[in-house]
């Protein structure tokens, strides 16, 4: 059997580094061109409003995490929300 050419191996880890990070390097790069278009993205204010937006549900993602980590299953929680 051969061994895989130095072209191919750095093909796959390239494609291995995409496959872990591609995400976060998307949601990355679009939260940069936001702020970038729009300075007041990262204003003081902006970030407030979207931390106590998230945190009902954070709160909520949290508490349902716990449940099915201990292996209950309970996602009656879904309605909570709404």
């Amino acid at each position: 059997m051969t061994d895989p050419s130095p072209q191919q191996v750095g093909r796959r880890d390239w494609s291995n580094f995409l496959s872990r990070y591609g995400l976060a390097m998307v949601l990355v790069l679009m939260v940069v061109a936001f702020g970038v278009q729009q300075p007041r993205v990262f204003a003081f204010e902006n970030l407030r409003n979207v931390a106590r937006s998230a945190s009902d549900l954070a709160l909520l993602a949290t508490g349902e995490a716990f449940v099915l980590i201990f292996g209950h299953v309970d996602i009656s929680v879904g309605w909570l929300p709404t």
